[in-house]
């Protein structure tokens, strides 16, 4: 399946990246060279120099017969315009990044009828809807909507005095109908084995039917709760609509700017939160805004160094869980390792999102977590499926996989080696997102 990526930036890299690594066949195109060269460096893919909407440029691309068409420059209106012309060359399926609000909100519908846009994406809003995730456990709603509260799964962070902390997962005595889905350790997610061992400070996710999950917390440590209060720094376009997220989810928000002008903006535009003429790295001014003990922390100015020092010096003030952005995705683990709880990089957000829409006609994401993206995924399982009527112990199933749990009708089954699946099941997976080519073979 031929795609088509344009702008090799980091967003253009990443994506071209997962498409290639996932058996598409891609071109990049780009009006500079040196990002060109340094993706063929490390991929096998066609790359072509040019402005991204030349229909010359589009035609040698294969713009024609794309079944997937992405422009992800800095440019709003290059990636408007390239769209345009894909959409008119043929291309299946048009996505463009965007920033500025002139073309989002419900303008989104009048781009996609007169200019053949198929998804508009805003960095910005997905990165304030990432930065909301963080009030409750990540996929938690998702599951229990799905099953109408049948099935939970809980996030709970690893004492080291609970019974289960130490052994091996297939020595762990877990209430019956449980598992242990999923492990967050120094902001990576592995998809644990029988043999793997839940250390104390890890994130231990895990899936269950209700009745069964009341002694989770006693067995492997606290449960990570909901936010009530939180702390945004920064009142531009990511800050603002983050703080307007938190809001509606009901939580106690102040958002600090210094700028006196932007904030009387911020007033009108947040009227369910508090917003705070104060200068973000001011000691004294985030302790006026009540830090210490904070449920939440985010630094969302537009510098990444001011963004990691707020953030540490945060940590010393008292917050609990501190939220940083940064432009760069590969300051996200150095970030983390220094203490941050989650680094969240706008440009990688916007290539997974794409990468997710692009997967949806198999699979739903529910939530993605970790610094190496691991999926939450509602699989339906097709009559064509490699996998029906199998027992699961005999399925050659990926490494880095696991499926968490089977919703068939009413019944919720949380599977063992001897259970299969059948057609129409919705199979709740959770797999690293290098396995997931080969789920879709399995599905």
């Amino acid at each position: 399946m031929n795609t088509v990526v344009v702008g090799a930036g980091m967003v253009g890299q990443n994506l071209a990246e997962a498409l290639y690594r996932e058996g598409y066949n891609v071109t990049l195109i780009d009006s500079r060279a040196r990002p060109l060269e340094r993706a063929s460096e490390s991929l096998d893919i066609q790359t072509l120099q040019g402005h991204g909407a030349d229909m010359e440029i589009l035609a040698q691309a294969g713009a024609k017969q794309a079944e997937f068409f992405m422009a992800v420059t800095d440019s709003d209106e290059i990636n408007l315009l390239a769209c345009l012309v894909a959409k008119e060359m043929g291309s299946l399926l048009t996505v463009a990044r965007v920033t500025s609000t002139a073309y989002l909100g419900g303008k989104r519908v009048f781009y996609r009828n007169l200019m053949g846009v198929d998804i508009v994406l805003s960095p910005e809003n997905l990165t304030a809807l990432e930065i909301a995730k963080q009030a409750r456990a990540a996929g938690v709603v998702a599951v229990e909507n799905l099953t109408g509260g049948r099935l939970q799964l809980k996030e709970v962070i690893a004492d080291s005095g609970r019974p289960t902390v130490g052994s091996p997962l297939r020595e762990l005595k877990l209430p019956k109908d449980t598992l242990v889905a999923l492990l967050m350790r120094d902001g990576v997610a592995i998809v644990p084995g029988g043999d793997d061992v839940i250390r104390p400070g890890d994130a231990a996710f895990v899936i269950g039917r209700s009745k069964s999950m009341g002694d989770i917390e006693a067995l492997v440590g606290k449960e990570v709760g909901k936010v009530s209060r939180a702390i945004v720094v920064g009142g531009g376009g990511i800050g603002l609509a983050a703080a307007q997220n938190l809001a509606n989810l009901r939580v106690d928000v102040r958002l600090l700017e210094r700028d006196a002008e932007r904030c009387e903006e911020l007033s009108e535009e947040l009227s369910k939160g508090v917003v705070l003429n104060a200068d973000g790295t001011d000691i004294k001014a985030l302790r006026e805004a009540g830090i210490e003990g904070i449920d939440l922390f985010v630094s969302a100015s537009g510098e990444d160094e001011v963004n990691l020092a707020v953030g540490l010096l945060a940590g010393e003030l008292g917050a609990n869980k501190r939220v940083v952005v940064v432009k760069r995705p590969d300051f996200t683990p150095i970030l983390e390792r220094l203490g941050i709880d989650r680094a969240i990089s706008p440009r990688t957000l916007t290539a997974n999102s794409i990468m997710r829409y692009i997967r949806r006609r198999k699979f739903t994401n529910l939530a993605t977590v970790g610094e190496n993206r691991t999926e939450i995924l509602d699989i339906i399982v097709s009559s064509k499926g490699a996998v029906v009527g199998r027992s699961l112990e005999d399925v050659d199933f990926p490494r880095g996989a696991i499926i968490g749990a089977i919703v068939r009708g009413d019944d919720v089954i949380i599977p063992r080696g001897g259970a299969s699946v059948e057609p129409g099941d919705n199979v709740i997976v959770f797999a690293g997102s290098d396995s997931i080519p080969r789920l879709e073979k399995i599905f």
